[in-house]
Formats: structure tokens, C-alpha cells, sequence
């Protein structure tokens, strides 16, 4: 059977490709984003820092949607626009490919580690998760906390709208509603829910961990000005054991500088959460 245009690059995330032709976007240099590697413990993320070599690791980039060198699409391993720097890993590789790491998002913390295990057998090599912006690696030295990663990502300018200085007009025609974003992993890493000015109108958690209470942190700062358990957030919601926060709000809360987040084991502390928490959320 003949495929569609396009159609060999359906995710599971999303069945069936969509072109947004109302929709304007502008690129945006992310230098030097901080990575935090993790590893699987026994069933437990655990920090990496100071482990030796050969140790598979993770770590998530402060965006996601990691564009291409030409800064025009995402990104793949052919053709992308991070630079790393550091020296816990040292070769970007092609495989195992979006396909399968798209496929990762269904299983357990444990089990993706150790399909990811089968994929990457050379130290020092990684792999570039494009769409939901990670970095899987086999580690080629003692892990250490200063690696980095420069990229560019796109950020959208809602509905076809045009930008007057602080004030944004929307279009008449296209889509209107508030535009979303889904973290399957979520943890004490900042992360970017919108880069500029916004409003957050919805915000889904889902706390795995049938033990214990988490904390979504949310602050009105760019990711990387953020130091989770030091910067104070702006609003802390608690999600407790092995229950779902849901939120809707008509008034909306205001971010004048960015909408960034992390879910830690305390409100204001830095601890990461004990399981897999999920987290989706609306905004404008």
C-alpha cells in the first residue's frame, strides 16, 4: 500500500501528520543549556554525576522540538542543530532512531533503560531525541554536571497573530484556543512550558508514585535562570500519592516573563520525584 505524504513520520503521539498553515513561529538559540544526566538505579533515576564509564544516562533538554542546522524543521541524527559540549559523551550516532525512541514513551522508567541499553554499546556515543528534546548515552567518561548542549528551537506566534511591542492581535481566521504541551517524563529539571510572556490556563499531573507526595514548582522565569531548590517559584501546586492534580481556569494565571516548571519530592527543594509523573498544560 502506497503511503501518504509524509505518513512514514506518524508517532503514536500523534496518528496522522497535520501541516498548520495559520500558525507563525520565530527561532530561538538556546547556548549552553545545562545537562543533568540521569541513570537507572535498581528501578531508581538517580543522579549520574561522578559514576564512571560505561553507565547508560539520560538527560532533558530545557525544550523540546530541537530544530535542524538550517533551523527550518526538526532535527534528526543526519541533520541537527545541537553542539555538545563535554566530555561524558563524545559521538552522536544514528540509531536506534525516532521510531523506536517514540516507542519508549509506553514503557516504564526501567524498561526504557533497558531498551536503550540493547540500542547504545559503545561508550561515549549518544543519541539526539528531536522531538521531545533529550539525549540518551552511554556514558565515555566519569559523568560530570558541566556538559552542555547548544541548539535552536522554534516558538510559536499563536494563530497567524502579529506582535505590536507588548500587545498581540489576534487573527480573525484559524484556529483560536490555547496552545499545549505534554512532559511524559517530568522531574526536577526546569522545564519551558512557553518562553515568552503568557497565561496558564490548564494544567494536568499525574503522580505515579503510590507512596509519596510530589510538588509542581512553577516559576515566572526563562528556564535557564532557574535553579530548582534556590530560585523561589512563583506558584507550588502538590499532587498527592498515586493521584491526578486537574485544573481548568477561566482567569487564567499571569506569567510576565516565561512559563517554566519543575515537579520535585518537596515544594521549594531540588529533590527529583520517587516515579515516572506526567504533565500536560495549556497556555496562551
Amino acid at each position: 500500500m502506497t503511503l501518504l505524504g509524509n505518513q512514514d513520520d506518524i508517532r503514536a503521539e500523534t496518528p496522522m501528520p497535520v501541516d498548520s498553515m495559520d500558525n507563525s513561529s520565530k527561532v530561538y538559540d538556546v547556548a549552553l543549556d545545562p545537562l543533568v544526566f540521569y541513570y537507572n538505579n535498581a528501578g531508581t533515576k538517580t543522579l549520574a554525576t561522578g559514576e564512571a564509564a560505561g553507565i547508560l544516562i539520560y538527560a532533558k533538554l530545557a525544550y523540546d522540538g530541537v530544530l535542524n542546522s538550517l533551523k527550518n524543521t526538526v532535527g534528526n541524527s543526519l541533520d541537527t542543530s545541537v553542539v555538545y559540549a563535554g566530555t561524558s559523551l563524545t559521538t552522536l550516532v544514528r540509531t536506534p532512531g525516532q521510531s523506536f525512541i517514540n516507542s519508549l514513551y509506553k514503557k516504564t522508567f526501567a524498561e526504557k533503560f533497558t531498551a536503550m541499553t540493547a540500542m547504545l554499546t559503545t561508550p561515549g556515543e549518544y543519541y539526539v531525541d528531536h522531538d521531545n528534546g533529550c539525549i540518551w548515552g552511554l556514558s565515555g567518561a566519569i559523568i560530570t554536571d558541566t556538559d552542555t548542549a547548544t541548539y535552536s528551537v522554534k516558538t510559536p506566534v499563536q494563530g497567524g497573530s502579529v506582535e505590536i511591542g507588548e500587545v498581540t492581535v489576534g487573527a480573525t481566521t484559524g484556529n483560536v484556543g490555547f496552545s499545549t504541551i505534554f512532559d511524559a517524563d517530568a522531574d526536577e529539571t526546569a522545564q519551558v512550558i512557553k518562553a515568552g510572556a503568557g497565561n496558564l490556563y490548564k494544567l494536568t499531573v499525574d503522580n505515579a508514585d503510590p507512596a509519596a507526595k510530589v510538588y509542581v514548582q512553577l516559576f515566572d522565569l526563562a528556564a535557564i535562570s532557574v535553579t530548582v531548590g534556590t530560585t523561589t517559584p512563583k506558584y507550588v501546586i502538590p499532587v498527592p500519592a498515586g493521584a491526578m492534580y486537574d485544573s481548568m481556569d477561566i482567569i487564567p494565571m499571569k506569567f510576565g516573563t516565561a512559563i517554566t516548571y519543575a515537579v520535585t519530592s518537596t515544594a521549594t527543594g531540588a529533590g527529583a520525584p520517587g516515579a515516572t509523573i506526567t504533565l500536560s498544560a495549556g497556555y496562551l
